[in-house]
């Protein structure tokens, strides 16, 4: 696309190559470059190479781009952003991507005298292993306390110097430099994206992955886990339904002593459970009544859980086994039956 006239040929040909990477990326993003070198500039568009282009123009050029560009949807609104020093970034890879990737690639940097806090500041405490003199006075003057420790000045207690948005005076630059202090980070930062029509901010491009990653995670076990206990069939919920299903009918089947190949070993180990259970209920009453081996046998085994969870259906059978007419004689043989 050609650009109207009355513009340098250097202007002119500025402007179609952002034409050309505004049509070319799907998303493009502004990075502020604030205080940030030539050599940082380079060796992030080295590492970035592939993957994302940085280009450094003049707002005025980078906003006429964005005025003449055709089928951009949401130019204007990005157009109206662009203030101070910013660059234009473009790429087809994921913005959350760089702008993590652009986040954790920064380096420490001094404090410039003039320059403007991004965070606030707090010298630790410390002995800064100067002798008493001028430093005195020069610590005291931007808030910071003293004391004398072993022939030398030190800071005593942690003291916050900078608000975020406070100028760094002077002095305070030369002192933080002469403690080896770096408060700041040097590097690139996305202050925000255009993709598919929408501005995404710095703040919705910065994610902890690991934990996005953990809650995704749960997300879907608490899916599957409802679309399994909601008989909801799918691909992956398939084999915990019909299990499910599956355990669910064979408990049923054994509860109403329904023998089956499945339910037989259940079903058996209940009444045994049962017969048990009985024989030690008649063994407490009158244990004559019981052959020598079932007596043995509800001597020996202990009381099962299958019989201590059927606690209540063995009440019933007892209640109705004592209520039976007198005079009815329960075979040693019959009962001995069930232990065989």
């Amino acid at each position: 696309m050609s650009v109207e006239a009355k513009v340098s040929p250097r202007k002119k040909e500025i402007v179609n190559e952002i034409i050309e990477d505004l049509t070319n990326y799907k998303t493009i993003g502004l990075i502020e470059m604030e205080s940030i070198g030539a050599g940082t500039v380079q060796k992030l568009r080295a590492e970035l190479r592939g993957r994302a282009k940085i280009k450094v123009a003049k707002n005025t050029l980078m906003r006429k781009s964005l005025e003449l560009i055709e089928n951009l949807d949401g130019a204007e609104k990005l157009s109206d952003r662009i203030s101070g020093p910013v660059a234009f970034l473009f790429t087809n890879d994921s913005p959350y991507v760089i702008a993590n990737y652009l986040e954790k690639n920064k380096v420490k940097a001094p404090a410039k005298a003039g320059q403007i806090a991004p965070k606030a500041v707090t010298i630790k405490a410390m002995n800064t292993g100067m002798p008493p003199g001028t430093i005195i006075s020069e610590l005291n003057s931007v808030g910071l306390p003293t004391r004398i420790q072993e022939g030398t000045v030190a800071i005593p207690e942690d003291t916050q110097v900078l608000e975020p948005g406070d100028k760094v005076s002077t002095t305070l630059a030369a002192i933080m430099s002469n403690l080896g202090i770096e408060p700041f980070e040097v590097g690139l930062s996305i202050a925000l994206v255009l993709e598919g029509g929408d501005l995404i901010e710095r703040d919705d491009l910065l994610i902890d992955f690991d934990e996005y990653i953990s809650n995704l995670v749960y997300a879907h076990q608490q899916a599957v886990n409802l679309s399994v206990n909601a008989g909801i069939v799918t691909t992956e919920t398939a084999p915990l339904v019909i299990g499910q299903a599956k355990q669910r009918a064979l408990a049923l089947a054994a509860s109403i002593g329904y023998v089956s190949e499945d339910t037989a070993s259940v079903v058996f180990g209940r009444a045994q459970s049962h017969a048990l259970a009985l024989a030690r209920a008649i063994m407490e009453i009158d244990s004559s009544a019981l052959s020598a081996e079932v007596l043995a046998k509800a001597s020996a085994s202990p009381v099962t859980s299958t019989a201590t969870s059927s606690a209540d259906d063995e009440e019933e059978e007892e209640e109705e086994v004592e209520e039976e007419e007198e005079g009815e004689v329960v075979e040693d043989d019959g009962l001995g039956s069930l232990f065989g």
